[in-house]
């Protein structure tokens, strides 16, 4: 028996070392479902996690790529996992008079965060390492086998990107008569800073989230973008963010707001600066032989 399993695990290791490393994941986000802890301490902990899941693939030597699969199983295991546990949810809810619509029983802002979390500490240790690495250590192969680690955790990322999109602006929020309207332009940013104490935790969150639901779409777009237009550069943010405010008048269920729009836009070019930095190291570190590691 045990020999089978070894020839199984032998016959299929990418597929095996690719389904442990998801595994590890789904290990990492543990604390996201222990309700008495904080958020700094779930964030703290799902790190700790991470890092030590990725302490375990090197130890078993599993492949930069197959973590990569990994990364990208894991990610869409659990929007698929998500989906049918909240459909679950709301029959069993709905035949107790509850609304439909209801979607945050199971899955509100701080379980997608952490997996977010998660994802980016995976994903950023091999990316350091790739970014720091020279001389006879950083070779053509290595150069390779991150490229397909990259591609995959960018897959990961946009699938989690996109479900969050989703369920944040159109499943989480509850419709309703009257949607207020501010065009004036740091009338809201002011009243997060100088609003009381006991709102400053929600106000900070609202704050970041502003700023930081377009800065992956700004990264990727600096990726994809070798020949940035600076007319689509300055237009894209603009447009993703009314988009998105337009929406939200349109199914009632939020706040229309320009100082929104303008952290939004603000997340989006942190995003696209945050690449050229990470470039300009490299270049620094290669001496200018290399431009970027973000190749596809």
């Amino acid at each position: 028996m045990v020999n089978k399993v070894r020839a199984f695990v032998e016959g299929h290791k990418a597929v095996v070392s690719s389904f442990f490393c998801s595994l590890l994941l789904f290990i990492t986000i543990f604390p996201v479902f222990i309700h008495n802890m904080t958020i700094p301490r779930q964030i703290g902990a799902v790190c700790a996690l991470s890092l030590a899941s990725l302490y375990v693939m090197w130890l078993l030597k599993i492949k930069l790529e197959f973590v990569g699969r990994g990364i990208k199983w894991f990610t869409i295991a659990c929007v698929i996992i998500t989906v049918i546990w909240q459909i679950i949810t709301q029959i069993r809810y709905h035949s107790f008079g509850v609304p439909f619509a209801l979607w945050r029983f199971i899955f509100y802002y701080d379980k997608p965060f952490d997996v977010a979390v998660a994802l980016t500490v995976v994903a950023l240790v091999p990316t350091l390492f790739r970014l720091f690495l020279r001389g006879k250590r950083d070779t053509a192969e290595w150069r390779k086998t991150y490229r397909v680690f990259l591609k995959d955790a960018l897959t990961a990322f946009s699938i989690l990107y996109i479900s969050i999109l989703i369920f944040g602006f159109i499943l989480n929020r509850q419709s309703s008569e009257q949607v207020t309207i501010n065009l004036v332009p740091f009338k809201t940013m002011f009243e997060y800073i100088t609003s009381d104490k006991e709102f400053a935790y929600e106000n900070t969150f609202l704050f970041m989230g502003n700023v930081a639901i377009l800065l992956p779409l700004g990264f990727w777009f600096a990726i994809k973008k070798k020949k940035r237009r600076i007319l689509l550069t300055l237009l894209l943010p603009v447009f993703v963010s009314c988009l998105i405010e337009f929406s939200q008048y349109l199914l009632k269920n939020g706040h229309i707001d320009i100082d929104d729009v303008i952290l939004n836009v603000v997340g989006f070019y942190i995003g696209v600066l945050l690449k050229a930095c990470v470039d300009f190291i490299r270049k620094k570190v290669t001496r200018g032989e290399e431009k970027t590691i973000f190749s596809l």
